[in-house]
């Protein structure tokens, strides 16, 4: 019969006391003051002072462990009849133990709970020496990365920040994504944007919205420009690099803006090594496009550098005498006029000539189809929508000490737009009612800021002080007459010449903005930094 009366060991005591008489019967010297091992990681790479004088080895272990506050595990017949050469100065746990451990044949190796181990060297193993790995982190340019992604942008702020610091909605289309999806103008960027809708402004053109407003301000290298749904294009992507979108209001960036979205197109840079592509395609309804991309060095030295990209486009559609053509050309340099400066000049245009139906098909009085084909259109063979869209742009970058930057640019752009089409209309009998109309555009962008770090209660901040101007000048004018339409059934696009159209309206706009921006971020501990504007 069992005495019940002497009382057990708690488990956890039973448990400690065993985890002692394992350590002692196996011969194990383990140095005092043990750590928990989220402890021990803290200290692995710290630099610690030590002063341990030459002695026999599992002495000096043992002042090691004490110094580091490590612990460290050996056998007592590893260490006997070896001695140490000692260890004065700052080391870290690892550097510390190769040193006491030099010439015994022997390595410490860290464990799981964050205690060292002596173990063997292998026999025939080689000593590395320090092996440095560099990694090439993604920059803000997209081309050839292949990534989906960015490492920087600066739509928002101008702040050079990743997605995940920027503190708004933001997404980027890189040119890798426009390539594999094959996105080869702005309504295919934005159809592929979360919170972005596109909307027929004209059959020709593109009206965009984010957040219930339309977006009516497009940004190229940062440089806000006005857009108009019912008189600009949309642009070709073969230029482009990447498109920032960031939706919300963007006031810093664009001026008057609006809550929308700012949507930024970057351009192209030259490379300083030559690569050059060639591309073809074709698809549906004699659909066919081809681009030229050549980029390198102009000289040998490769202070000039240059870049030219080429596109031209032609497709019918389902509809007879309906067609696109599209041509595209970009150039731009690149001159290093020192260490520090660069200055880059550029140009671009893009011309877009439309053949196009203006209204649909017409259906009987009671609201029956007329069985007309698909392919059926009432307009004329001398339809057109030409857009012709022209810019030139230069850049002055200097860059001082201390990682601040001076940025200099400027942009100007003509836009042409001629339209004469006809649309049918049925009051009393059916008639088309045919219109003129003429748009010019002439917009001027500036912008200068200077950008950098600065010290302050002994963490670093970063500012930008800037100042903008914008110009935008347009003009038009236009007209309508009605032509009758005696036969819908059997209607000839070629039946009617196309007829002078006088103007009825003029109109001319001229906007001025001017503004003066401070940015600044403040870190106020690793993990929480504060933006004011």
């Amino acid at each position: 019969m069992k005495d019940r009366s002497i009382p057990r060991p708690p488990l956890r005591k039973r448990s400690c006391v065993s985890a002692v008489s394992m350590l002692l019967l196996g011969g194990l010297v383990v140095t005092e003051g043990l750590l928990i091992p989220q402890v021990q990681a803290q200290t692995a790479d710290r630099q610690i002072q030590f002063s341990i004088n030459p002695a026999p080895l599992d002495q000096a272990l043992g002042q090691f462990g004490r110094q580091a506050a490590i612990a460290l595990s050996t056998n007592a017949s590893l260490t006997a009849g070896k001695t140490s050469q000692g260890l004065k100065g700052q080391y870290s746990v690892a550097e510390g133990l190769a040193h006491i451990l030099a010439g015994s044949g022997y390595s410490a190796v860290q464990q799981a709970n964050g205690a060292y181990l002596l173990v063997p060297q292998v026999a025939g193993a080689l000593e590395l020496g320090a092996t440095s790995i560099n990694a090439s982190a993604l920059g803000s340019t997209t081309e050839n990365t292949g990534s989906y992604a960015t490492g920087a942008m600066q739509t928002a702020t101008k702040l050079s920040m990743s997605q995940r610091e920027t503190p708004q909605a933001v997404t980027v289309i890189t040119r890798q994504r426009m390539d594999d999806q094959d996105m080869r103008n702005l309504d295919d960027v934005v159809q592929a944007t979360p919170g972005l809708r596109m909307a027929a402004a004209r059959p020709a053109n593109s009206e965009y919205f984010s957040r219930g407003f339309p977006i009516t301000n497009l940004m190229f290298d940062g440089l806000p420009t006005t857009y108009n749904a019912d008189w600009v294009a949309a642009a070709d992507m073969a230029p482009y690099d990447r498109v920032e979108i960031v939706r919300g209001a963007t006031g810093l960036m664009q001026g008057a803006g609006n809550p929308s979205a700012a949507i930024n197109m970057v351009r192209k840079r030259p490379t300083h090594d030559f690569q050059g592509s060639i591309s073809a395609g074709t698809g549906s309804w004699d659909n066919y496009r081809s681009e030229l991309d050549l980029s390198g060095p102009l000289n040998d030295s490769g202070s000039l550098r240059g870049r030219f990209v080429g596109a031209y486009q032609d497709k019918d559609g389902f509809q007879d005498y309906a067609g696109r053509e599209r041509g595209v050309f970009y150039v731009i340099s690149e001159f290093d006029l020192n260490d520090s400066t660069t200055l880059t000049v550029g140009a671009s245009d893009q011309n877009d000539n439309n053949n196009i139906n203006w209204g649909g098909l017409p259906v009987n009085p009671d609201g029956s189809h007329v069985n007309f084909s698909r392919s059926k259109t009432f307009g004329y063979t001398w339809s057109h929508q030409d857009i012709d869209n022209k810019t030139v742009f230069a850049e002055l970058d200097h860059r001082f000490a201390n990682d601040w930057r001076g940025h200099v640019s400027a942009s100007k752009n003509w836009s042409d737009f001629k339209l004469t089409g006809a649309v049918l209309e049925h009051y009393a009998t059916y008639q088309q009612r045919v219109f003129n109309q003429k748009r010019n555009y002439d917009q001027s962008t500036y912008d200068a800021y200077v950008s950098g770090p600065f010290n302050l209660f002994d963490r670093q901040h970063e500012l930008v002080v800037g100042a903008s101007k914008r110009q935008l000048k347009t003009s038009g004018k236009g007209g309508n007459m009605f032509i009758p339409v005696a036969d819908i059934i059997n209607f000839d696009p070629h039946s009617v010449p196309k007829p002078y159209v006088p103007d009825s309206y003029n109109l001319s706009e001229n906007i001025d903005q001017e503004g003066l921006y401070v940015t600044t971020r403040w870190s106020i501990s690793d993990p929480l930094k504060v933006i004011l504007g």
